[in-house]
């Protein structure tokens, strides 16, 4: 939350291992990432599983990994 509220990171990947949390996650977390998305709506990027590029500057969450 520290590295989100600092803004540190220019791209955030929020990682899902199915598309029904994926669906979930950007309802549930909508508001969170409500204050980083109001001039840049495609900071936040939601991925079903960990097949996507990133960059060096960007922050991947992963949302019930087992």
């Amino acid at each position: 939350m520290i590295a989100l509220l600092f803004a540190s990171h220019k791209k955030i990947h929020m990682v899902s291992p199915n598309e029904e949390l994926v669906k979930r996650d950007k309802v549930d977390f909508k508001n969170l990432f409500l204050f980083l998305t109001e001039d840049e709506p495609e900071i936040v990027e939601y991925h079903f599983g960990i097949a996507f590029k990133s960059t060096e500057s960007a922050l991947a969450i992963v949302d019930e990994a087992d």
